[in-house]
């Protein structure tokens, strides 16, 4: 579609999953490289669109959904939505950040930053 060559997706819907740090015993594990979540206890593998583990940082989450953002601007729709457990990061992920942009930024925070100088042109 051309909603994918805008965003150089080979399809519509992208599925990126973070795991947050672990607080004691992790019973996943992640490939950044493969983009897989692996459950070795089950011997479980899940492929997904991109994989972060909990050493990626905000701006790299950004990097991932940037091109939505472009896509946006070009006039297609573009959503992105949080899905977890209670205390699984969503809000960190997204973004509540209470200073100016900074490395702890979530989504939110950087998308505004992004779009309104756009806007003001």
């Amino acid at each position: 579609s051309s909603v994918s060559l805008v965003c150089g997706m080979s399809q519509n819907i992208k599925v990126v999953v973070r795991v947050r740090p672990s607080q004691g015993d992790r019973c996943i594990e992640c490939d950044r490289a493969n983009k897989t979540l692996v459950l070795p206890r089950v011997r479980q593998q899940y492929i997904f669109d991109d994989v972060c583990d909990d050493k990626v940082t905000q701006v790299e989450v950004y990097q991932i959904i940037e091109p939505l953002i472009n896509s946006f601007l070009d006039g297609y729709n573009a959503t992105i939505f949080a899905y977890g457990q209670t205390g699984s990061g969503k809000t960190h992920t997204m973004g509540t950040a209470n200073t100016e942009h900074n490395d702890d930024a979530g989504i939110l925070p950087r998308v505004l930053h992004h779009l309104f100088p756009l806007l003001e042109k």
